[in-house]
């Protein structure tokens, strides 16, 4: 009693409660929910710090205006909401195996050939000049190293999410969403085109959860392509996945636009789309986990998904707020 309700903050995130409250008291609305990723945490008498929600409110008492502050704790929220994404994560690397299988495959074959020909020139007595093993060995370095960078991309992919938002570049995170599937797009002849600018705004978030958001919509693009071409004639359409990045400045958001050609989403299951375990693929093939997930990442990121039928096929478009350019210095 009587002391200020910073005692129930941690330092580091003070400031950023202190700019709610006064949005808040200046917006003339008198109830605020604050849900965004890494926003408020909430400090434990022991000192330690738990992830919280916070809500504010305020009425007129004795002619006072009295606000009322309440922290939830939602750790046990956060840790179903990680087994999620992890689960969902294991899911995507599941469906993009074939490709990924096939990526690393190249290397190997190329570094395989090319040791089965030193092998073989060095059983019949030829002779191997220094210029020609340099030549042949730096080839099988640079093998390695296309390998290598192919299982980091994954294992980067695999760890969990960062507890707090960064700033984060979009284009690192549809680029990096690219670099997975590519592979199987080109194995199952589907065409991607991009279009994504040269400098792009940063948006508050974590780079893993935003490229597993742009996977996820690509991975169902390609599903929905290949079930359509299992049941349509050939050359009745091209099978084409556009993912486009557009920096709004009048809004201030960045938008991520996924459109492909397989077909569309029935009418009747669009308001149902983003619901856990909600799917329109068959049995064995979807787990109804990663709209609902990815449509989680985007909100608590202060953004939306939204999804529409238009062309011939699936349109979802990821909107994300851009980071403050001058954030404050605490």
């Amino acid at each position: 009693i009587g002391r200020s309700v910073d005692m129930l903050l941690p330092e580091v995130v003070r400031n950023i409660h202190h700019k709610h409250i006064e949005e808040f008291t200046s917006s003339g609305e008198s109830y605020l929910q604050m849900e965004r990723s890494g926003a408020i945490s909430g400090l434990r008498k022991d000192g330690t710090e738990f992830p919280a929600s916070a809500s504010v409110s305020w009425f007129i008492f004795n002619e006072k205006k009295i606000f009322t502050v309440m922290l939830r704790d939602i750790s046990d929220l956060k840790r179903t909401e990680k087994q999620l994404i992890q689960s969902s994560k294991l899911a995507s690397l599941g469906e993009m195996a074939t490709g990924t299988a096939h990526e690393i495959k190249q290397p190997l074959n190329i570094i395989r050939m090319t040791t089965d020909t030193l092998i073989e020139m060095l059983a019949e007595g030829e002779a191997l000049t220094p210029n020609f093993l340099k030549t042949k060995l730096e080839r099988i370095t640079s093998q390695i190293e296309r390998a290598t960078n192919i299982i980091d991309r994954m294992r980067i992919f695999g760890r969990n999410p960062a507890e707090y938002a960064t700033e984060v570049s979009p284009q690192d995170a549809v680029m990096g969403a690219v670099s997975h599937l590519s592979e199987q797009l080109r194995l199952d002849e589907i065409e991607l085109e991009l279009d994504i600018p040269e400098t792009c705004r940063h948006v508050m978030g974590d780079l893993v959860k935003i490229e597993q958001v742009i996977l996820n919509l690509l991975i169902n693009a390609h599903d929905a392509i290949m079930d359509k071409a299992e049941r349509i004639t050939a050359g009745e359409g091209p099978k084409r996945i556009t993912l486009t990045m557009e920096d709004d400045p009048a809004a201030n958001v960045i938008k991520v636009i996924v459109k492909d050609t397989g077909g569309g989403i029935p009418q009747d299951a669009l308001p149902k789309l983003f619901d856990p375990f909600f799917t329109t693929k068959e049995i064995g093939k979807g787990t109804g986990i990663g709209l609902s997930i990815s449509y989680s990442i985007v909100a608590e990121m202060g953004g939306a998904i939204t999804v529409m039928n238009a062309d011939g096929g699936a349109v979802f478009t990821v909107t994300l707020p851009v980071a403050d350019e001058e954030p404050d210095q605490d």
